[in-house]
């Protein structure tokens, strides 16, 4: 048990160590960014925010021509913020290498078509792939519009907390590699602290054998002292590091976190719903960006309390508005979606429910006739 618990230790140790401070440094993002980037704050005022529509069209002029893709409101010292992406522009050559990808997949689609009889088998649908490109913030004061800041977020020149992210997530490789070898370094460490458990257990609970367990023996000679630091010390931690690497590793597999669930569920299967709710097209005119307006009056009337509120534009007709409702003690989000765009001067109307296995409270919101 012994050699077991050192060579693993040796194998997965370095990558724990790059994960940890990581997740340390990560951790304090908040509380760092809030002391100093004070362009994120203003003065509170006894009036109500500038309506969506009117934040955005300041910050269209600031921005020269970019589309809006959201805008957040947060407490009332806190700016609210305008988002753009821009995407990035893909090579011809890529363009030309996925266009014969997707010639090669249709023809070996037809040719299995028409050679086998059996039934199609069920495939797991595949993840879209992130978009490449720019994210710009334009942060503002909520009472007056004034520009405050812009601050872009990109991929490939990331800040210092999203670089701590991206080396805490994949250790700076591409994701695909990089979260399968942290996913397995912390399994391996789930190892190590149970093997450590078993090495560490008092063979006899007599009085000397529980303090070599429970204490380190200060006036002892440097090896003596850095074993009990190892053994005490692991003991006491060993219940936290067995908590943060399980939760951990729900984010590494996906086998791991449908597991867990199923022991935690009492034995109800992890059904996850990748798929956005879709506006109704065929009764769809063109959108105007005043519709957000009456999305956010509807939310604040439904959360006063909100802490923040995050509303989403769509990109297509068949694209829904999405609303996320941040609370103040803890974090709820409602999926708002509209189920049709009409005229501009129709009321909204909306119908709470819940669905099963999510904490998403979802809103059916709607133009009333």
């Amino acid at each position: 048990m012994a050699w077991l618990h050192l060579w693993l230790g040796l194998g997965s140790g370095i990558i724990v160590v790059i994960v940890s401070l990581t997740g340390c440094m990560y951790v304090f993002e908040h509380e760092i960014k809030d002391f100093m980037e004070d362009w994120r704050f203003v003065t509170p005022q006894d009036k109500a925010y500038l309506l969506p529509s009117q934040l955005i069209s300041i910050a269209d002029k600031e921005m020269k021509g970019k589309k809006a893709t959201s805008v957040t409101f947060g407490d009332k010292d806190e700016a609210a913020i305008v988002g753009y992406f821009v995407a990035k522009k893909e090579k011809k050559e890529d363009n030309k290498g996925k266009e014969e990808e997707a010639k090669k997949e249709k023809k070996q689609a037809n040719t299995s078509n028409l050679t086998s009889n059996d039934k199609p088998k069920d495939k797991e649908p595949k993840r879209k792939k992130r978009r490449s490109g720019t994210t710009f913030n334009v942060y503002m004061n909520p009472y007056t519009g004034q520009v405050l800041n812009v601050k872009a977020i990109s991929r490939e020149d990331p800040d210092f907390f999203r670089f701590m992210l991206n080396g805490h997530r994949a250790l700076w490789l591409p994701y695909d590699i990089g979260r399968p070898i942290i996913g397995v370094a912390i399994l391996i460490f789930v190892v190590i602290l149970i093997t450590g458990m078993v090495l560490w257990w008092p063979t006899k609970w007599i009085k000397s054998i529980r303090d070599k367990s429970f204490k380190i023996k200060w006036s002892a000679s440097f090896k003596r002292v850095n074993y009990d630091m190892h053994n005490v010390l692991g003991f006491y931690s060993m219940i936290f590091l067995l908590v943060i690497s399980l939760t951990g590793l729900v984010w590494s597999f996906g086998w791991f976190s449908k597991s867990l669930y199923w022991v935690t569920s009492g034995g109800k299967p992890l059904v996850e719903n990748r798929e956005s709710p879709k506006s109704d097209t065929t009764n769809v005119k063109d959108f105007h960006v005043s519709t957000i307006d009456k999305v956010m009056l509807k939310l604040i009337k439904e959360s006063p309390q909100a802490a923040g509120i995050l509303i989403s534009m769509p990109e297509k007709p068949s694209d829904p508005i999405g609303a996320f409702v941040y609370k103040k003690a803890i974090l709820s989000i409602i999926w708002t979606v509209i189920v049709s765009i009409n005229n501009h001067s129709k009321t909204l109307q909306s119908k709470p429910h819940f669905q099963e296995n999510t904490k998403k409270q979802v809103f059916l919101i709607k133009f009333a006739e």
